[in-house]
């Protein structure tokens, strides 16, 4: 064996193995050939380079490997061609590197640096505090992070990508699922491919994406109907509390916005699409129907390809539309608009204001057969209570089949055509004609057969020519 004294230490190059106590410093040095060791003065602690042609210098180091180096403070360089420095880091597969404070590079070719970081992954990587990677080819940085899936990627705070090839960074994000990415704080990416951000959002299903605070794309994987469990995928939700669980392609955007039904889509504040297809948008607006669209406030689409918009409108039945402010559409096919128009009958159109077609529930008839169809009412308070009608004006009532009844508050009859000139209180016709076709005028209750009177007065004429001639 050759020794050197230098100025700073001991310098032993071991051309033998040894295991020497030297009386100068007071340590023990062991080494084996080709072995190079640096000892401090400090206690009586020794260095040991028990590696071929390993390293080892500083307090309390060891060289385990072949080819390791290991310095500074009781750190441990195990694996071939492993390092170790820093205090009390491990380097202990091959060609792991560790640095820092009590930083363990467990697998091989990786690395932890920092704080009590950890490498449990081949190939990974794990820098800050307290971090681990355990994943192969896996990255952790910043603090309490981990990363469990091969090729995953965990930064920032208490963040863990478990998923293959994930992402988690933020404040405790998790990213489970393959191919996944969270970011924010306390946001999940939990389904293959799916995307997480912002503030509490979870990303349940394959390529959902959800983004802002507390939105949701997609359904728990625990979630069931019966025993069989809801899958859905390719949602999009976000804003603040947004829900986007529809069977699939379900979009949710806005303020506390949900949409439910598969690819629906809801929008603006407080929107429901429920229905598949269904579209909502505006403010408190809900989309029930198949393929529905209510858009505005309050409005209510609840059949089927119903349409509703404007103010606390609703189409309750399947292919009707409602619009304008508190208008009901309840029949099938019909169409409303105005201002607190109601349609209970199907294939009907209301318009105005306070105009009915079918008859309104009371407390004597509270559920109205309302068998009939194709009518048709506009104005102000006009009524259609029979099929095939048209009533226009204001506080006209059309009671009989066929009938068309225009003016103002009519006398109620069964007369095909009907003119009102009355009041609220006094009801009267101006006009009408029957199915005969005679006439009656001011309320009369004897009808004119124009032909009759036409043949009439043609006879009469004729008597007068005789007598004349």
């Amino acid at each position: 064996m050759r020794k050197y004294l230098d100025l700073t230490g001991l310098h032993y190059l071991v051309n033998t193995t040894v295991n020497l106590y030297n009386q100068r410093c007071g340590l023990r040095v062991e080494g084996v050939e080709g072995a190079e060791i640096f000892n401090s003065y400090v206690g009586n602690n020794k260095c040991v380079a028990s590696g071929t042609y390993s390293h080892a210098e500083g307090y309390g180091t060891r060289a385990i490997g072949y080819h390791a180096h290991s310095e500074n403070n009781g750190t441990l360089a195990a694996g071939v061609g492993s390092h170790a420095e820093g205090v009390g880091s491990q380097s202990l597969d091959v060609g792991s590197h560790a640095e820092g404070l009590n930083s363990r590079a467990i697998k091989r070719a990786s690395h932890a640096e920092g704080f009590a970081t950890e490498t449990n992954g081949e190939c990974s990587h794990s820098e800050g505090q307290s971090t681990r990677a355990n994943g192969e080819n896996s990255h952790a940085e910043g603090l309490l992070t981990v990363s469990n899936g091969g090729n995953s990627h965990a930064e920032g705070y208490g963040s863990k990508s478990s998923g293959a090839a994930a992402h988690a960074e933020g404040w405790e994000s998790v990213s489970s699922g393959a191919q996944s990415h969270a970011e924010g704080a306390g946001s999940k990416s939990i389904g293959a491919s799916s995307h997480a951000e912002g503030s509490s959002s979870i990303a349940y299903g394959l390529c959902d994406h959800a983004e802002g605070n507390a939105c949701i794309a997609g359904v728990s994987p625990s979630t069931s109907l019966g025993e069989v469990p809801i899958q859905t995928n390719y949602n999009h939700a976000e804003g603040f509390t947004t829900q986007a669980s529809g069977g699939n392609g379900a979009h949710s955007e806005g303020l506390t916005t949900g949409a439910t039904g598969s690819a629906a889509h809801a929008e603006g504040k407080t929107t429901h699409a429920e229905g598949a297809n269904s579209h909502a948008e505006g403010n408190e607006t809900y989309a029930i129907g198949e393929s529905s669209h209510s858009e505005g406030r309050g409005s209510r689409s609840k059949g089927d390809y119903t349409h509703s918009e404007g103010y606390g409108s609703t189409s309750t039945g399947n292919f009707s539309h409602s619009e304008g402010q508190s208008s009901k559409a309840i029949g099938i096919g019909c169409h409303v608009e105005g201002y607190n128009c109601i349609c209970y009958v199907s294939n009907s159109h209301v318009e105005g204001m306070s105009c009915v077609a079918g008859i309104s529930p009371t407390d004597e008839n509270p559920k109205p057969e309302n068998n009939f169809t194709a009518c048709h009412v506009e104005g102000a308070s006009c009524r259609a209570e029979a099929g095939f009608t048209h009533v226009e004006g204001y506080g006209c009532i059309a009671t009989s089949e066929y009938q068309h009844v225009q003016g103002i508050h009519n006398k109620l009859s069964t007369h095909i055509f009907v003119i009102g000139n009355g009041t609220d209180g006094n009801r009267s016709n101006a006009f009408s004609v029957d199915n005969y076709g005679k006439i009656y005028v001011n309320n009369s209750e004897t009808g004119v057969d124009v032909l009759d009177l036409l043949n009439r007065i043609t006879a009469l004429e004729e008597k007068v020519a005789a007598l004349t001639s």
